[in-house]
C-alpha cells in the first residue's frame, strides 16, 4: 500500500508517475525529489481581434524531513511576462549549497566577495563546504521521514477588441493549490539543531520544518501592445526558505494576499517606522550628551576641594538631579548617574547647566 504521502503527490501532480512514487520505498528518504511543470501559450487573431493567454504551473519536492526537524535546501523561482505581440520568462532552479547561496544573496549586486561586514560569503567558506556542505545543508542519517510540499497555479485571460481597438470583452480565471504534508519533530532542547537524533529531550516540545511558498500574478487589459499577464512566483524549503523570508521584496509579494489595502498598510507601516528610528536616533543622541557631560561633572567633582564638592552637590541638587540627602560621603556620581534620561530633552539642559557650574 502506497504511503499517504506518495499517495498525495501522485493525486495533485500527475505528471509525477505513480509507479515511481508507490514503487520506490526510499524515494524521500534517502534522496530529493523535485519536479517542475511550466505551460505558458498565447493566441492572437486580427480578424476578430482576439487574444487567448494562459499560464500553468506545477511544483512537487518529495524529500527527507529528520527528528529534528531539518529539511536539505530547494530554491526555485519562475518569472513570466506574456502579451499578444511579446512574450518573456525566467526560471531558476538551485539545491544545497546553491540554493543557500541563491536565497541569502538574492538582492546583493556584483560578484560575491569576501568583505569586512561577512555580507557575503568568500571564496574559502566555498571551498570548505565542498563535501561537508554550507551551515543549513545537513540532516541526521538516522530517523528521517519523507514530506511533500507540492503547488498548482493556473491564470487564464481572454480579451476581444472591437473595431477601433477598445476591449469589449474580457474573461480572465485564477486558481491556486498548495499542499504540505510534512511531520512534526522534536525540537532540541537548547533551540539548536545537533547532528542526530536527539534522544536526551525531555521536554516533549514540537517544532515544523521551514516552507515557503510564494505567487503573484495580474493581468492588463487595453490596447493589444497594453494587454499581458505577469507571473511570479517562488517555492524554498528548509534554510533556503527561511532565507527568502528575511528579503522585504518576498514579503511583499506575499503581503497583497492576506492584507486589505496592502500597499497603503505598508505606507504607514514604514512611515511609523520610520518616526520610531528618528525618535530612537534623537535618543541616542540626547543620551550621549548627557553621559559627555557627566563625565565632566564627574572630573570636576574629583579635582575640586571639600568646599567646591559641596558646591556642586548643591546645585545638582538645585536641578532636581540628585536626592537633597546627597553628600561626599554617599557617592555623588553614582547617584548623578541615576539622573540619565534619554526620553527627556529637559534633563540634557540641566546636564548641561550642572557642567557649567561645576567647571573651575
Amino acid at each position: 500500500m502506497k504511503s499517504l504521502s506518495a499517495r498525495l503527490a501522485a493525486a495533485f501532480v500527475p505528471f509525477v508517475l505513480v509507479p515511481v512514487l508507490g514503487g520506490c520505498r526510499d524515494l524521500g528518504v534517502d534522496n530529493v525529489l523535485f519536479v517542475t511543470r511550466t505551460d505558458v501559450a498565447a493566441d492572437f487573431d486580427a480578424n476578430p481581434a482576439t487574444t487567448t493567454m494562459g499560464y500553468k504551473r506545477d511544483e512537487l519536492v518529495l524529500a527527507p524531513v529528520d527528528p529534528n526537524g531539518r529539511v536539505l535546501p530547494v530554491l526555485s523561482t519562475v518569472g513570466t511576462k506574456v502579451g499578444p505581440l511579446s512574450f518573456g520568462a525566467n526560471h531558476s532552479f538551485a539545491t544545497g549549497d546553491a540554493a543557500i547561496v541563491m536565497a541569502r544573496h538574492l538582492l546583493d549586486p556584483g560578484q560575491l566577495e569576501g568583505g569586512e561586514d561577512c555580507n557575503f560569503l568568500d571564496c574559502t567558506t566555498l571551498m570548505g563546504a565542498v563535501g561537508h556542505g554550507l551551515p543549513g545543508n545537513a540532516i541526521s542519517d538516522k530517523g528521517r521521514k519523507r514530506y511533500v510540499f507540492t503547488t498548482n497555479e493556473s491564470l487564464g485571460l481572454e480579451v476581444s477588441w472591437t473595431v477601433n481597438n477598445f476591449p469589449e470583452a474580457v474573461a480572465l480565471g485564477y486558481k491556486r493549490k498548495e499542499i504540505a504534508f510534512v511531520p512534526l519533530s522534536k525540537k532540541a532542547p537548547d533551540g539548536k539543531a545537533p547532528s542526530g537524533a536527539d534522544k536526551n529531550n525531555a521536554a516533549g516540545e514540537m517544532y515544523l520544518a521551514s516552507l515557503l511558498a510564494t505567487a503573484q500574478g495580474g493581468a492588463t487589459v487595453g490596447g493589444v501592445s497594453d494587454t499581458g499577464m505577469e507571473i511570479g512566483q517562488t517555492i524554498a524549503t528548509g534554510f533556503a526558505a527561511t532565507l527568502m523570508a528575511t528579503h522585504p521584496e518576498v514579503r511583499r509579494a506575499m503581503g497583497p494576499s492576506v492584507v486589505p489595502n496592502y500597499d497603503a498598510v505598508r505606507a504607514e507601516h514604514e512611515a511609523v517606522e520610520q518616526e520610531q528610528r528618528v525618535a530612537v536616533e534623537a535618543q541616542k543622541q540626547e543620551l550621549a550628551k548627557q553621559k559627555e557631560a557627566k563625565d565632566a561633572i564627574k572630573g570636576a567633582f574629583q579635582a575640586a576641594n571639600d568646599e567646591g564638592k559641596k558646591d556642586i552637590i548643591a546645585a545638582a541638587t538645585k536641578l532636581g538631579m540628585v536626592e537633597k540627602d546627597t553628600t561626599t560621603a554617599n557617592n555623588f556620581i553614582a547617584r548623578l548617574s541615576l539622573a540619565l534620561d534619554s526620553r527627556d530633552a529637559s534633563r540634557t539642559l540641566a546636564f548641561e547647566q550642572l557642567r557649567a557650574a561645576s567647571s573651575p
